[in-house]
């Protein structure tokens, strides 16, 4: 009977330029055993690990060395918008559909309740002695 692969478990990339994405191949039909090779990685068995997002194929061989090609496409998200605004006494991010948490830059202290796209800055309050 004719090789079928299919996919067995995907991961895509979690952060944009990572390489903790993953495929595992099932094989079925053919005259077992089979052979792997995944490229452009170039392993060898039926899972690839630390893969980074692009295309990859995987060729499977059987004992009769029949073969068959799986395309496999792993996808990472967008990069990250990091640009900010300043006006006035806000700071506002550009980044869209993501969460927020501010931290004070000089003391490396997350900011408490400072979780929005807009952080308004407090404005500092000098005393003098007298």
């Amino acid at each position: 009977s004719a090789i079928i692969t299919s996919i067995n478990s995907q991961t895509n990339v979690t952060c944009n330029g990572g390489n903790n994405g993953s495929v595992s191949i099932f094989v079925n039909g053919g005259v077992p055993s089979y052979t792997y090779l995944w490229s452009p990685s170039g392993g060898n068995a039926a899972a690839a690990n630390t893969l980074s997002a692009g295309n990859y194929l995987c060729t499977v061989t059987d004992s009769n060395n029949c073969s068959v090609t799986k395309n496999v496409s792993i996808t990472e998200p967008s990069v990250l918008n990091t640009n900010t605004s300043l006006s006035n006494v806000t700071i506002t991010s550009s980044a869209t559909g993501v969460s927020y948490q501010w931290i004070n830059c000089d003391s490396n202290v997350l900011i408490i309740g400072a979780n929005n796209q807009v952080l308004l800055l407090m404005p500092m309050v000098l005393m003098q002695s007298s």
